[in-house]
């Protein structure tokens, strides 16, 4: 706490009046009770594999530009530098997300700033994506040629240009440009609509009933693991109490965890967009 400036008060001949020592009275009570800082998290929405406008430099700069005290990747394992990691993802011997050759280079000069996990365990990433996208596509692929009449294509359509627009337009832009709050926006409605409408269409129009299963699964396990990432940041926080944390997280989870560790009143948390 600092001291209060007393040195900048008026001299005075005699001892100060009583309505000054009320004065410096109320002061200092407003100097003790003022609560610590809060902690400040910044969200960071990458596209992993980058695209024209994002790489690992760019990703870079956005961390320096936004100072963190801590950062938080999207693994289940703290960061660790590896010898060599960057020649070798130079010529394209090390194949990886942006956020690994980013961290590699920020981590060099701020050595001092823990990066920590902050994601669920996941036996087999590459499993994972490769699975999750061969259900995405077989149920999609069942749903456009199910003849969807009435009211059910007309959901259907809604979601679909979502989608498309989102995957083919959005995510091709800058870092500024995919994290501003329409595009956040629209990733909320989309994993909405996903929750909300897609499971009755499928369960009406895909007879697959282990492809249903698969699909219903997936989308669970995309709650409970954006669940799991937010229950950490918040363990993060209260171990790091009025620091600034900064997340790198996939563009489509941002608005779950934005959401999330937004709720509650008198939170110690504040969530913060970042600087671009």
């Amino acid at each position: 706490m600092s001291p209060i400036p007393t040195h900048r008060l008026p001299k005075r001949a005699g001892p100060p009046s009583l309505l000054m020592a009320a004065s410096l009275l109320l002061t200092f009570s407003m100097y003790a009770q003022q609560p610590g800082s809060p902690t400040e998290v910044r969200i960071i929405g990458v596209v992993h594999p980058g695209n024209r406008y994002i790489d690992h430099r760019t990703l870079h700069r956005a961390l320096v530009r936004n100072q963190p005290d801590l950062v938080l990747w999207e693994q289940d394992i703290d960061f660790a530098r590896v010898f060599g990691f960057l020649t070798a993802y130079r010529l394209r011997i090390a194949r990886t997300s942006i956020e690994q050759p980013a961290l590699q280079r920020f981590s060099r000069g701020n050595r001092s700033i823990p990066i920590l996990g902050f994601d669920t365990v996941i036996a087999s990433r590459r499993d994972y994506i490769r699975d999750m996208e061969q259900i995405d596509r077989a149920i999609h692929g069942r749903l456009a040629h199910a003849g969807l009449g009435g009211q059910d294509s007309a959901t259907y359509a809604r979601y679909r240009a979502l989608r498309d627009s989102l995957i083919d337009g959005d995510t091709e832009g800058t870092l500024a440009d995919i994290n501003a709050p329409d595009v956040i926006d629209r990733t909320r409605r989309l994993y909405r609509m996903e929750a909300d409408s897609l499971p009755p269409l499928a369960s009406r129009h895909v007879g697959d009933a282990p492809l249903l299963q698969a699909f219903l699964s997936d989308q669970a396990f995309w709650i409970a693991r954006n669940e799991h990432m937010v229950g950490r940041i918040r363990r993060y926080a209260k171990q790091f109490p009025g620091k600034r944390i900064v997340i790198l997280t996939g563009l489509f989870h941002k608005y779950y965890l934005s959401d999330r560790l937004a709720e509650g009143r008198g939170s110690a948390l504040s969530v913060v967009e970042p600087a671009w």
